[in-house]
């Protein structure tokens, strides 16, 4: 079944233009303007919210992306993953440019399966949970 969009009080929904893989994780920008989707294959796909078009496509990881967050200026994104078939497997932690769909900060020190992501509301730290049950909080200020 392709992927659709559609406000949820509002009935009929719209397929997206592309097909993507599976998606684990969503998150909406800072102005409701356009959706990041974390998906299966690794890629952080960014759509128009209102008409479901897709944007950009990160090529982000070679392992599942499980989450995806805003900066809260909407200028990056910050990206958890790791391999789904190995919960002890070592994750990955990054900060895109929404602009360039460059990485601008690859964050390290996990050791567990990127589950997570978020940012504090300032900006200036980003926390990621692992499957081991530890939480990286990172200072991004930076």
């Amino acid at each position: 079944r392709p992927l659709s969009v559609r406000p949820a009080t509002v009935g009929a929904s719209r397929p997206l233009a592309e097909k993507i893989t599976a998606v684990q994780g969503a998150a909406l920008s800072p102005d409701g303007k356009t959706f990041a989707l974390a998906c299966h294959d690794g890629t952080i796909v960014l759509a128009d919210s209102e008409k479901g078009r897709v944007v950009r496509k990160i090529a982000a990881h070679k392992v599942r992306a499980w989450s995806v967050a805003w900066s809260p200026d909407g200028k990056h994104l910050l990206t958890a993953a790791g391999p789904w078939d190995r919960m002890d497997g070592a994750g990955e932690a990054r900060v895109w440019s929404v602009e360039t769909g460059k990485m601008t900060r690859d964050l390290k020190g996990l050791n567990g399966l990127g589950q997570c992501a978020a940012w504090s509301r300032d900006g200036k730290r980003a926390a990621v949970c692992q499957s081991n049950g530890e939480v990286l909080l990172y200072d991004t200020s930076s």
